[in-house]
């Protein structure tokens, strides 16, 4: 399940920060924290731990903030409009009736100098699903795997163009985030993804956004996403949870929301 936030700011127009996303990302918490505060604290340092792979899950994600009219200003973004909008999903139950109740006992969202007001939280209706979606990105869908160099670990962003791998890394993570929320082996459920290759071409395949984590700080982290169309085919199943958890890695930091088109 999902819900839509919309927010009104008190001056217009604003500046927020390009590399957003760790902000937001502790809004969330601190919402939780307003009505289970351990619940929260969990959360964030440990997630839904997965019995059967021994993973840790977050089980949540978050858009980008539609801002609407805006202009870059770096390293902000100067937005025009009063109004915009900021999406949450999770299909944990817990996490979203604590995330709905905190947010009536707040009367403000801070993202960095600017304060919004709650005007309107919305529950949106699930789309139906079939053998065959088309989906378009609320934020950057990122996935990697691991590279041992010279006895280093490393992580190594996927780009599109590795397309089998891309798709199987997605596959694999969706399965493994039905086991979580099931409870059970995934069995034959499986998917393949697929970018929309003519909106690559028309975007000059200039789909990648590079987000920083903790930026100006020793431990400051660079994630690479994508944002364009894409076709998943398979089970219905792994695509609910895609919906609603996300799709590929860093969920809980806003990468991997999209939305049937």
């Amino acid at each position: 399940m999902r819900i839509k936030l919309t927010l009104n700011s008190e001056n217009t127009p604003f500046l927020v920060p390009f590399n957003y996303q760790p902000i937001l990302q502790a809004v969330i918490y601190k919402v939780i924290s307003k009505i289970d505060r351990e619940y929260s604290k969990n959360l964030h340092q440990n997630g839904y731990w997965n019995a059967i792979d021994g993973k840790h899950y977050k089980m949540f994600v978050f858009s980008d903030l539609l801002l609407g009219k805006r202009q870059a200003q770096p390293p902000y973004l100067c937005v025009y409009n009063h109004q915009i909008e900021w999406l949450l999903s999770s299909p944990m139950s817990e996490f979203l009736q604590n995330i709905v109740n905190g947010l009536f006992k707040i009367p403000v969202i801070r993202i960095e100098k600017c304060m919004f007001h709650i005007e309107h939280v919305e529950t949106l209706a699930e789309p139906n699903f079939s053998s065959i979606m088309k989906f378009k990105c609320l934020s950057p869908i990122t996935v990697s795997t691991k590279e041992n160099n010279n006895g280093k670990i490393h992580i190594k962003y996927v780009t599109p163009d590795e397309e089998d791998l891309f798709s199987a890394i997605i596959n694999e993570n969706l399965r493994n985030k039905y086991k979580r929320y099931k409870a059970e082996e995934p069995g034959e459920r499986n998917v393949t993804f697929t970018f929309d290759k003519d909106y690559i071409t028309k975007k000059n395949n200039r789909i990648s956004r590079l987000v920083r984590i903790h930026e100006g700080r020793e431990d400051e982290t660079a994630i690479r996403g994508y944002i364009a169309p894409f076709t998943i085919q398979g089970d219905t199943d792994l695509m609910k949870i895609g919906y609603e958890a996300g799709f590929g890695s860093r969920n809980s930091l806003g990468f991997g929301m999209a939305d049937v088109v």
